[in-house]
């Protein structure tokens, strides 16, 4: 993979200082401008994502089953379909060694209080406006476990899950173990920057973080220590919803965070642009604003340098969607006038621009087929 980005960032570069220096003679200036300007953001926004991925760590289903630890699964609903929200519940109550089920019902959806009710499970209601970090720090704090497995109401758990990750928790400083889900209904064609496919990248960017004692977690399905969640200020410090900086202050408060390459949990609904951008949307600010508490510890810097590098990643979105916007506008205004973006021989334009896309596509579509995707 290191060699693909090299060579791909090696041909963007050469793409562009030939665009720069030989094919603005003739051109449109604003038109040139602009269609430079997208061009660079792109390889830009290339160099960026992909030097935050490390060795990638493919997700296995054979993993060393330990004791399950003593722990309360907390099924957190949110927007889901009933049926999703059915089928988590299901699978939960097939989990080798978990002590109780909550749901945790952000909305207080009456088809989901008629199932929780026919099911016999606990529900922590919310309702117009209601906090979901608040809610899940009221289920972790009604549990009487010392752990807690947090599950989003669109995935289906294995039944393993605390046996696989029971043995990581022998470390007494550990105190998140973040669940890998495979996403079987997972569009093969992924590109870096877009609004639904944050999740690839999560995936990918693991080894690196979690070798530079830097693994974020910005609350997904995890397994948690109550006592390290209780100690950070809990999920919603403030009622200031569920907060992404979470693992940061975990992480400040001396605890660590983890996962074992092991795939506990598998998505239920189709993963597409159309259902995800809202649900990523909505985090897009917190994943932006989050950082660092100002009295965090000293030890801490390093990770919050580079999980400021990871934030900045998530800008590169809203770059993404107007780099869009100005390749139409420049392939309109061609079209219906007599200006032109640029004057290249066709061989040598083929030749450049298809040798950085080439790579590029090379070198995702290995980095996402080696996570499973």
């Amino acid at each position: 993979m290191r060699f693909l980005r090299i060579v791909a960032l090696t041909a963007g570069a050469a793409y562009l200082t030939w665009r720069l220096l030989f094919t603005w003679e003739g051109a449109n200036p604003v038109l040139f401008f602009l269609l430079f300007a997208a061009e660079a953001f792109g390889v830009v926004r290339f160099a960026m994502e992909t030097s935050l991925l490390g060795d990638p760590r493919p997700a296995t289903r054979a993993p060393v089953l330990g004791i399950a630890p003593d722990a309360d699964v907390i099924v957190v609903v949110t927007d889901e379909p009933t049926s999703e929200v059915r089928a988590a519940v299901l699978s939960a109550q097939l989990v080798t060694g978990y002590r109780e089920i909550l749901i945790v019902d952000r909305d207080d959806r009456p088809q989901v209080r008629e199932l929780a009710d026919r099911l016999g499970i606990r529900r922590i209601a919310g309702g117009w406006n209601a906090d979901l970090g608040e809610l899940i720090d009221t289920a972790v704090a009604s549990s009487n476990s010392l752990f807690a497995l947090l599950v989003p109401a669109d995935v289906v758990v294995m039944p393993d899950v605390l046996e696989a990750v029971g043995p990581t928790f022998d470390d007494a400083e550990v105190g998140v173990v973040a669940c890998r889900i495979e996403n079987t209904n997972a569009a093969h064609e992924v590109d870096f920057g877009g609004y639904g496919e944050e999740l690839v990248r999560d995936a990918l960017m693991v080894g690196r973080l979690d070798a530079a004692g830097a693994l974020p977690w910005w609350p997904g399905m995890a397994v948690v220590r109550r006592s390290a969640l209780v100690e950070a200020g809990g999920m919603s410090p403030g009622r200031s919803g569920v907060m992404l900086a979470t693992g940061v202050r975990i992480q400040a408060a001396g605890w660590r965070i983890t996962d074992v390459p092991v795939v506990t949990a598998r998505r239920l609904a189709p993963w597409t642009d159309d259902r995800h951008l809202h649900r990523w949307a909505r985090g897009l600010h917190e994943r932006l604003a989050v950082l660092v508490d100002s009295e965090a510890p000293r030890r801490g810097e390093h990770s919050t340098r580079l999980m400021r590098r990871v934030y900045r990643a998530a800008d590169l979105h809203v770059g993404r969607a107007i780099q869009r916007l100005v390749l139409i506008g420049i392939l309109v205004a061609t079209l219906f006038s007599s200006w032109l973006p640029m004057v290249a021989e066709p061989p040598v334009l083929v030749g450049l621009w298809g040798a950085w896309m080439a790579t590029s596509v090379a070198y995702r579509r290995h980095a996402v087929r080696s996570i499973g995707f």
